[in-house]
């Protein structure tokens, strides 16, 4: 039987140079690890900032609603007061 067909056939890199490739990526794991955990926290950050000044866009968007609201209804009030006034 071939070597190279036996279903163990994946062992035959075990003194090869994929296994020291290998062993070097598993000792440059910890340090990828760490990056990816900056970059995390990096995202993390950006979303939560970038959120909170959705928030206060929104919060102003609505403030200015609020008074454009009030403003409208105040004039409102005032045009019917002065026409309830005139036919008096």
């Amino acid at each position: 039987m071939n070597a190279n067909t036996n279903a163990t056939a994946g062992f035959k890199y075990g003194r090869s140079e994929t296994a020291r490739d290998n062993i070097v990526y598993n000792d440059l794991n910890p340090a990828i690890a760490k990056m990816l955990d900056m970059y995390t926290v990096v995202v993390v950050v950006v979303v939560v900032v970038v959120v909170v000044m959705l928030v206060r866009v929104v919060v102003v968007v609505v403030v200015v609603v609020v008074v454009v609201v009030v403003v409208v209804v105040v004039v409102v009030v005032v045009v019917i007061l002065v026409r309830v006034v005139i036919l008096l």
